[in-house]
């Protein structure tokens, strides 16, 4: 698993602040996906290229309701091939 090292040696590779995130919703979703992405299996991070997920992540972001992204994801998911793949390689949203 990486560590919390290669995450900030990554978010400084693409001039972020390993400390604070940037404000606009662009660079809040790359930092998020660099922070806690690097150690994830790529069917999840495919995830968060559909625009819905995007969406939701900023809606649930600006009204600091992390449940609210999930209900999302999860109602996203149902009926997509991407729900079969995640849920049989096991991996917890």
């Amino acid at each position: 698993m990486p560590s919390k090292n290669f995450s900030d040696i990554l978010l400084k590779q693409f001039n972020f602040d390993p400390v604070q995130p940037p404000k606009d919703v662009d660079g809040v979703y790359i930092y998020s996906l660099i922070e806690y992405g690097v150690d994830k299996q790529e069917v999840l991070l495919n995830l968060f290229r559909e625009r819905e997920i995007k969406n939701a992540f900023w809606s649930a972001y600006t009204s600091n309701n992390p449940l609210g992204f999930y209900k999302e994801v999860e109602k996203f998911l149902q009926g997509k091939d991407s729900e079969f793949d995640i849920r049989l390689m096991r991996i917890e949203l």
